[in-house]
């Protein structure tokens, strides 16, 4: 009895010993690749190519190593241009059309599970089940009239790192992200007019390449 005793304690303590806490901070550059805008306003719809603009994106993950497995929350943030490209807004011709830029900030937090090999390489997914888009000058309806909008939706990365420094990974990371729900339009007389609008959505992909501080405690 006493040796299944230590065996079990052992087995414990050598568990233990491949477990820990991870605290990850990172940095990195996102390239924007391509993202549309569509909505509907009254019964009209608008599509819109968006073009993301590149941008600084930095965040970290909380959460628990074992064995080279790893899950962690996440949480990043960002700001970034969006160059609307209109390809069909009702009620206003195709001479009219004009390329709009627009100021996004991103906030998102996700869940990450990754692993790491033990030749100097970490691979990972992050599902972003809480995904914010903020915009002071948001042309969402037409051409010309700006809405101070708050969006959501959610997205996903996947991503791999190289971790032959010390205690930095430099990494890349391909992001996709959707914005599907319209949460509140302002127009510029303060007036919430969101609920003229019964579609909304937004995506933006882009490659990210950063690199963070996997600190394994």
């Amino acid at each position: 009895m006493k040796k299944i005793y230590m065996l079990m304690v052992l087995s414990t303590l050598s568990l233990s010993s491949h477990a820990g806490i991870l605290i990850e901070p990172y940095l990195g550059f996102g390239l924007g690749m391509s993202g549309d805008h569509t909505s509907t306003v009254s019964g009209n719809s608008n599509v819109f190519d968006s073009d993301p603009g590149s941008a600084v994106e930095f965040g970290g993950r909380v959460g628990y190593t074992f064995m080279g497995f790893f899950g962690a929350l996440n949480y990043s943030m960002t700001s970034f241009d969006i160059d609307d490209k209109p390809t069909k807004i009702a009620g206003v011709s195709s001479s009219s059309y004009a390329t709009n830029t627009i100021s996004m900030d991103q906030n998102a937090f996700g869940v990450t599970v990754g692993y790491k090999l033990p030749i100097l390489l970490r691979f990972w997914g992050t599902y972003h089940f809480n995904v914010s888009w903020d915009s002071d000058a948001d042309r969402v309806a037409d051409n010309t009239t700006n809405y101070k909008t708050e969006s959501s939706g959610n997205g996903f990365s996947l991503g791999a790192g190289w971790t032959g420094l010390p205690f930095i990974t430099v990494y890349a990371e391909y992001s996709s992200v959707t914005i599907d729900t319209l949460d509140k339009a302002t127009n510029s007389g303060g007036t919430d007019v969101s609920g003229n609008f019964s579609s909304y959505e937004r995506t933006r992909n882009s490659l990210i390449i950063g690199v963070s501080a996997p600190f394994d405690i």
